[in-house]
């Protein structure tokens, strides 16, 4: 059980007035968890929650059921979750409809052993609104997917698989879609603080109709890599990002976005680990406007102690966008053709702070604490924005 007090400010820059909307609720939560007992054949959990607030009432369950075989590998795997909200009268969330939503899994592994596994899977999900509205809309999705993947070697792992879903919107028909997803990893860990990751998905998106939203190619890639060098580690992270559609418009135009960070690594770490480095990121947009080039630095610490443990990142950097006149529009839109134009996002200065912590105040006592502030400050000061979030929790555990 749970008592819990959340308040939401956000303000918005509009026309003539800045407007700030708060949202403050306080809620009771209880909630039941079952499991199987022992260590047989079959396993399961089961868990739900109900809510009251001053806003809404909530409701939710998760639940998953194992089969394994007589030497513990899972051979079959059916979980679902669903969770539903019902507003109360005169809720500041203002025009959100009641809604539910559900998800249920199967997952087959007709090959599971130390070195391999495959794995079968299929899935059906849904959302509807009571009263569905234009940024409230039902949803319904099934698809199926088949993946491999297993250990090469002490320390590496790799996987490789493919799926298809289909999702529809029963009140918006001309923006159902398909969906064929390919994705492929390899993770190797070669001791001393020694690891390479990579991860990449490639989409295909076709949707019903072209003219409400064009189908797309989409490339994501990762890369996590670190090396020890002398009293520390070398790290280098990398991000790639490839969208490109089949019919260009002023909405959805193609664009290819790379990030990256390299730094050192050094300290304990088992105790106060250090990082330093520098980061970066470039976006070449079709809308030269939206192109920007960014760069940065940052620090941070790791701290694993006793009473205290957690994690502090800072970065600080520039962010620079490379045209905001109509000449930068793309060729055949219609805000260059009828010569309407906004000017594009101005340059900032930006900071990024993170902060994740647990202070042990006795022996069943902590306070939870996770927070992130990252202010922008542009040429043209009417586009400074400010994000933050914050979450202290004073937490008892027997």
């Amino acid at each position: 059980m749970s008592v819990g007090y959340e308040l939401f400010i956000d303000t918005y820059s509009l026309a003539e007035d800045d407007t700030t909307e708060t949202i403050a609720e306080a809620a009771f939560l209880a909630g039941l968890t079952g499991r199987s007992r022992g260590r047989g054949r079959c396993r399961w959990r089961l868990a739900g929650e109900v809510g009251a607030g001053t806003e809404l009432w909530r409701e939710s369950f998760t639940g998953d059921v194992r089969w394994l075989d007589s030497r513990g590998n899972t051979r079959l795997r059916v979980s679902g979750q669903g969770r539903s909200r019902q507003y109360r009268t005169g809720t500041a969330y203002g025009l959100s409809s009641d809604n539910m939503e559900g998800r249920l899994d199967l997952r087959g592994y007709p090959l599971a052993t130390s070195a391999v596994e495959l794995e079968s899977r299929a899935w059906a999900s849904g959302r509807d609104y009571r009263t569905p509205s234009t940024l409230e809309v039902d949803q319904r999705e099934i698809g199926a997917g088949l993946s491999v993947g297993g250990a090469r070697a002490i320390g590496r792992s790799w996987s490789l698989g493919a799926r298809f879903f289909r999702r529809t919107y029963p009140d918006s028909a001309n923006i159902n879609r398909n969906t064929v997803s390919l994705t492929g990893t390899w993770d190797s860990s070669g001791g001393e603080d020694s690891r390479v990751r990579i991860y990449h998905r490639t989409d295909r998106r076709s949707v019903a109709d072209e003219t409400a939203r064009p189908s797309a190619w989409t490339h994501w890639t990762d890369l996590d890599l670190e090396l020890p060098v002398a009293a520390g580690g070398v790290f280098l992270a990398l991000q790639n990002e490839v969208w490109r559609y089949d019919q260009e418009s002023s909405s959805y135009l193609d664009f290819w976005r790379t990030s990256g960070r390299l730094g050192f690594n050094w300290g304990d770490v088992l105790g106060t680990r250090w990082r330093a480095g520098l980061s970066g990121e470039r976006l070449r947009s079709d809308d030269n406007s939206e192109s920007y080039g960014q760069y940065g630095v940052l620090g941070g610490m790791d701290v694993y102690g006793r009473r205290l443990g957690g994690s502090l990142l800072l970065e600080y950097g520039h962010r620079s966008y490379s045209g905001t006149g109509a000449d930068d529009l793309p060729s055949g839109s219609i805000s260059a053709a009828d010569g309407i134009f906004e000017a594009g996002p101005s340059d900032f200065n930006y900071w990024k702070i993170w902060l994740t912590a647990s202070w042990a105040l006795g022996d069943h006592v902590a306070l939870d604490i996770m927070a992130s502030y990252e202010p922008e400050s542009h040429g043209e000061k009417s586009d400074d924005t400010t994000l933050g979030y914050a979450s202290l929790r004073l937490v008892w555990r027997p």
